[in-house]
């Protein structure tokens, strides 16, 4: 069940990057508002990598 969580959350990161990037380029996000959801998404991955690497020790 963790395992399956910690892929859900590093898809939900990478899926959360472009959507930022997409955003920004329609206009509808500013630098700013883009570089947050790229650290947001940067976190959830990295969460779930953690989580992912700890269970396969």
């Amino acid at each position: 069940m963790m395992f399956l969580l910690a892929r859900i959350l590093q898809f939900a990161g990478l899926v959360v990057l472009p959507v930022g990037i997409l955003l920004e380029l329609q206009g509808q996000f500013n630098l700013r508002e883009s570089l947050l959801m790229a650290v947001f998404g940067a976190a959830l991955f990295g969460v779930g990598y953690t989580i992912q690497a700890s269970l396969s020790r």
